[in-house]
Order: structure tokens, then C-alpha cells, then sequence
């Protein structure tokens, strides 16, 4: 019998597997006391599934798969927020009225969808409500 609830790839967030909804780990949520109830009746949340052989597409790439509001939340995000996560801050950088977009796990004009460092870039913009975390799993797919 499959899981109910299985682990993802993005920090924090767990799959229900009935309805594809994600569930935060977070005490406070009514969806993640079901999932710890669940697990008090001797459940097991399923493990993340095995991310594939790393995808990389160019940097052009990845940022189309963005739609314009997004990108405009993430602008928005970094002007108005006093972080320090590097994921968010350095992933992109300010010139003048222009917005010049560069991910900080970039090595030059590739990005690696699977990549554990860009996973982890997305958990970021997920966290700081930028994406949501189907729109991140979207933006990711190979």
C-alpha cells in the first residue's frame, strides 16, 4: 500500500499523496499535526523520491521558465527585505532601472535543475513566499 505522505526534494515540505498537495513542517499547521497524527498511528512518510541524473540548461533557459510575476516578487523581495540569505540577495543584483538576473549557483552559463545547490536556491524562494512550491517543482522538471 503507497505512503499517504511522502518526503521532497525541497526542504521543509512534504507530499500528500492524494491530493498532490505540499504540507510545511510547521507545528502550527493544521495539514502537518494530520501528518504527525498519522505518523503517531505508526505510519511512515514515504522517502523523497531519487532525483535523476543532473539536467543542465543555459542560464537564458532557466530564467524563461520564470513567469514576469515571479521575477517581479523576487525584485520586489530583494528591495524591500533586509536578508542575508544568499540564495535570495546575491541571486540577483540591481544595475541601475535594469534587472540583471544571476544565480549564485551558477559556474558561468549553465544551470543544474537537479543540482543539490540549486534545489536549495529554490527551498529559499519557496520559504520567502517568492515561489510556491509546485511552481518551484515546475521551474526544476527536466
Amino acid at each position: 500500500m503507497a505512503s499517504l505522505y511522502q518526503q521532497t526534494q525541497i526542504a521543509n515540505l512534504i507530499l500528500r499523496t492524494s491530493d498532490g498537495a505540499f504540507v510545511p513542517v510547521d507545528q502550527s499547521n493544521a495539514d502537518y499535526q494530520q501528518v504527525m497524527g498519522w505518523q503517531a498511528q505508526g505510519n511512515t512518510i514515504a522517502p523523497a523520491p531519487t532525483v535523476p541524473n543532473p539536467t543542465t540548461i543555459s542560464n537564458s533557459a532557466c530564467m524563461a521558465r520564470f513567469t514576469t510575476a515571479e521575477l517581479t516578487a523576487w525584485e520586489t523581495y530583494v528591495l524591500t527585505h533586509s536578508t542575508t540569505n544568499p540564495n535570495i540577495v546575491l541571486g540577483a543584483t540591481v544595475g541601475g532601472a535594469t534587472w540583471a538576473w544571476s544565480w549564485t549557483v551558477l559556474t558561468g552559463p549553465q544551470v543544474t535543475l537537479t543540482d543539490s545547490a540549486t534545489v536549495t536556491a529554490h527551498a529559499a524562494l519557496v520559504s520567502a513566499g517568492i515561489l510556491t512550491a509546485a511552481r518551484s517543482t515546475a521551474i526544476l522538471t527536466p
